[in-house]
């Protein structure tokens, strides 16, 4: 997700103002929108872990956790989807806060497929659209 300057230059200053809190913006959410599942997807037997600039290499376990922003799952898709698309947001404020500046400008999310005992075989949905929100309300720790 490549960021135009003006919306680098807005985030940097939430980012900033998390200290100390200032302006009409207080934090950050990445929106998977118009997420829709797939036949096999709604079966279950899968979550997805989901990411933000998620390094290629090193120590997963100690790695993962610094930029984990939640799961994404059958279940909570399942009730999401009921009547139609879902949308689901995560908190990113804390994660984007401890990347280093030059790495805000173009930001990638990572969904690592975990299966179950009996895994649907195949694509169990797709996202139309993932996004950077900044947000009036307080940050999520």
């Amino acid at each position: 997700m490549p960021l135009l300057q003006a919306q680098l230059q807005q985030l940097r200053q939430v980012l900033a103002s998390v200290q100390t809190p200032s302006g009409d913006y207080r934090s950050v959410m990445v929106v998977a929108d118009n997420i829709v599942l797939a036949g096999a997807g709604q079966a279950g037997g899968y979550y997805y872990n989901v990411y933000l600039n998620l390094p290629q290499s090193g120590d997963a376990s100690a790695i993962r956790q610094r930029f984990f922003l939640g799961t994404l799952g059958a279940f909570e898709l399942s009730a999401a989807v009921h009547h139609g698309s879902a949308t689901l947001s995560y908190p990113a404020t804390a994660v984007m806060a401890g990347l280093e500046p030059a790495k805000l400008e173009n930001l990638t999310v990572s969904l690592i497929r975990m299966n179950g005992e009996n895994p649907p075989k195949g694509p169990v949905g797709t996202i139309g659209e993932l996004r950077v929100e900044l947000s009036s309300d307080a940050p999520v720790n």
